[in-house]
């Protein structure tokens, strides 16, 4: 499951909606003209980030209790399984796999939008 949230205090929900709509088809786009060496510049970057140690124990306990126990999943070895998988991703994967979260028929999508007062009037009827 991926899921955004994405808020503003100036403007409505659809326009929220309409603009991370735009977002995903920019993305689509992008990635369809995805080039190898992006590929990997991109894989490389994010092996940077998971493979990042924890500066301190107040850190690792955030990361152990915020992620691991508290959602029950109890996969302390989750950054070494996620480097080792990031491994085995082909761009041909990663291409898919976007189509398939957000641009196929088989994939479902909820819009939950909550209104202010104040956006009442910025909201078409």
């Amino acid at each position: 499951m991926i899921w955004f949230l994405v808020q503003s205090p100036t403007k409505c929900a659809e326009y929220l909606v309409g603009q991370t709509n735009k977002f995903l088809i920019a993305t689509k786009e992008k990635i369809a003209d995805l080039t190898d060496e992006t590929f990997e510049s991109e894989k490389s970057a994010i092996r940077t980030i998971i493979a990042e140690k924890d500066p301190n124990l107040a850190a690792a306990a955030r990361r152990v209790f915020g992620l691991e126990v508290t959602t029950h999943r109890y996969q302390f070895e989750r950054q070494q399984k996620e480097l080792e998988l990031l491994e085995t991703i082909t761009k041909d994967e990663f291409k898919a796999y976007f189509h398939q979260m957000f641009f196929s028929a088989d994939s479902a999508r909820l819009d939950l939008m909550l209104t202010a007062k104040t956006h009442k009037d910025q909201q078409a009827e």
